[in-house]
């Protein structure tokens, strides 16, 4: 009995180490894939933003950005603001 657990134990564990060796092989191909895959994006956009049209594309989605990020500042300012106006008020009232 106790000889047939170590074979079984040997064979599982044997085949263990042969799954770990083919995942880590699977794994170090697809990191190589994804870096190629990466190199060919930044290829990608750089012939993009090269083109003029690109180039117009590009400005128009960081001017997008550039008020969009100004009325989330302003919006948060205005906020603040009102929150400031009220604390005041409130502070007025109890000094009447």
């Amino acid at each position: 009995m106790l000889v047939t657990s170590f074979g079984t134990l040997n064979s599982t564990l044997r085949i263990t180490e042969t799954l770990q060796t083919l995942f880590g092989g699977l794994t170090k191909t697809n990191t190589v894939a994804i870096e190629a895959e990466t190199a060919a994006q930044y290829g990608l956009n750089a012939a993009m933003t090269a083109n003029p049209l690109g180039v117009i594309v590009l400005g128009i989605a960081a001017a997008t950005a550039a008020i969009y990020g100004l009325v989330k500042a302003y919006d948060h300012f205005t906020i603040s603001v009102e929150e400031a106006n009220e604390a005041l008020d409130a502070y007025h009232q109890k000094q009447s």
